[in-house]
């Protein structure tokens, strides 16, 4: 019940009742070019006659969808509106709580609206905040990040020691270095906003041009020859250019769904390709050499390696800010011992050893922890780090039952946070906690226990890492008292 209760409450603090695409249930393929996903069995009540109304648009919420009010003090979420908007909007969904509305018309826009850029915007759902000024979505964005921090986690702004203001991209667009794209026949796109309907597009603003080549080669090469399971490919590019892609199967693939994509070895740039199994925990098939590198920030002569079927952050110029603010916190010495938890192939590992201190860098996914090993062998600090395939929780418990202490905890935990390691990092007695979120609720409800276990946030930082969209990644430190 509890764990029912707090995803109301985030839902309904956060206005958002999409999750992001890390968290949305599994879809259903069909041949149809949609995505079908489980029914949503919750009451929802459609209007029988259109209604509309004028109102004006307060703020934006958690997912990017403007903020009025009714004169009953309800409110309405409206899709590609902007703070100060006056609108005409249809509503189209009524709950006990809040309505949602669509605009028919702008009738006096507001000081942060702009003219989006991108001919899908829409209608696609990877963008939700294109037609809000830079200065806007920062602004939205800081707003977001904090509210949540005292709704959720009942931590005011003025309670944090240093709660910095949000840090922009160094890119307002063309910024991504990896991207997933749906598939459907010759078709490449991404969802419908609020829909499992595929848009088909032939332009992202958000990829850098290396990335956006290699989409359209690929496309190309599927209107030659479309393989008909496909459903969803992931493209990234290193710094080099080159580039490397991950296709993923639908639910009711054969066996040898990938069929003749050796091919796509012939495509300029393109120099990997990782088949993915239909049976989760089989082994995926590699063509040519899917692995590639980027140099690694704050870590001289050093390089990350990564795949794409491995995580790794999107946006390279704003993962520099992030690294460099997660390890400012930290403030790394010779002589620390750090535990990383949730370490990937390094990002913040070989920064943290080339300031000096010794990491015990914790990673449960096989190909991930065999990139790190890999990128700390080859790295000067690497004598400094440890890097240890487990999962996370069971590895801080067992260091704990062993009796270990680390001067500093530094860790980057999956979209639905860090709950299950937080008492065994309380145990393990860090006097300092650097946590890295890309979920501003969930960062709330875990910063909230640390707290209540004899910690304090003395400092905070929102980082813009994908403009024209909501997310918002926050770097929190928390001292013990």
């Amino acid at each position: 019940m509890r764990e029912r209760a707090f995803k109301l409450a985030r839902a309904e603090a956060s206005g958002n009742r999409n999750p992001p695409p890390g968290d949305r249930p599994a879809v259903q393929w069909c041949s149809a070019s949609r995505w079908r996903g489980p029914l949503d069995t919750a009451t929802t009540a459609r209007p029988t006659m259109t209604e509309t109304l004028r109102m004006r648009i307060d703020s934006i919420a958690h997912g990017g969808e403007g903020i009025g009010t009714l004169p009953s003090g309800k409110r309405v979420f409206v899709p590609l509106a902007a703070p100060g908007d006056q609108v005409e909007v249809e509503i189209v969904e009524r709950r006990p709580r809040y309505e949602r509305g669509r605009i028919l018309r702008v009738l006096e826009p507001g000081p942060e609206r702009v003219a989006p850029v991108c001919p899908h915007a829409e209608d696609c759902g990877g963008c939700q905040l294109q037609h809000l000024s830079i200065e806007g979505q920062l602004r939205a964005k800081e707003r977001v990040f904090y509210d949540a921090l005292e709704r959720l986690g009942r931590i005011g702004r003025d309670a944090i020691g240093a709660a910095h203001p949000v840090l922009p991209s160094p890119r307002p667009f063309r910024y991504r270095i990896r991207a997933r794209l749906r598939a459907s026949g010759a078709c490449l796109g991404y969802l419908r906003r609020q829909s499992h309907e595929l848009v088909p597009i032939q332009t992202c603003h958000l990829l850098v041009s290396e990335l956006e080549d290699l989409v359209s080669a690929v496309r190309e090469r599927l209107r030659e020859r479309p393989i008909p399971w496909l459903a969803a490919v992931e493209f990234c590019v290193g710094e080099d250019g080159n580039g490397a892609v991950a296709l993923e199967p639908g639910p009711a693939a054969p066996p040898d769904w990938a069929g003749g994509v050796e091919s796509w070895l012939e495509i300029p740039g393109l120099v990997g390709v990782v088949v993915l199994p239909v049976r989760k925990g089989e082994p995926a098939e590699i063509l040519g050499d899917p692995l590639l590198s980027r140099s690694a920030p704050l870590a001289p002569d050093s390089t990350l390696l990564f795949r794409p079927d491995v995580f790794a952050q999107a946006n390279a110029a704003a993962n520099e800010h992030l690294v460099r603010a997660a390890v400012e916190e930290l403030d790394p010495r010779p002589g620390m011992e750090v535990l990383e938890l949730f370490a990937g192939t390094g990002n913040f590992s070989l920064a943290v050893a080339a300031r000096g201190a010794r990491v015990m860098a914790i990673e449960g996914d096989p190909i991930a922890s065999a990139l790190a090993r890999q990128a700390v062998a080859a790295s000067p600090w690497g004598e400094r780090i440890r890097v240890m395939r487990a999962d996370a929780r069971r590895a801080v418990d067992r260091l704990g039952r062993e009796g270990r202490r680390y001067d500093s905890v530094l860790l980057d935990p999956p979209r639905t946070g860090a709950r299950e390691v937080l008492e065994g990092i309380v145990r393990l007695g860090p006097s300092r906690i650097v946590y890295v979120s890309c979920d501003p609720a969930t960062l709330a409800r875990d910063l909230r226990i640390l707290v209540d276990s004899g910690y304090r946030v003395v400092s905070t930082r929102p980082i813009d890492m994908f403009p024209q969209t909501y997310h918002v990644e926050g770097v929190a430190c928390l001292e013990r008292e």
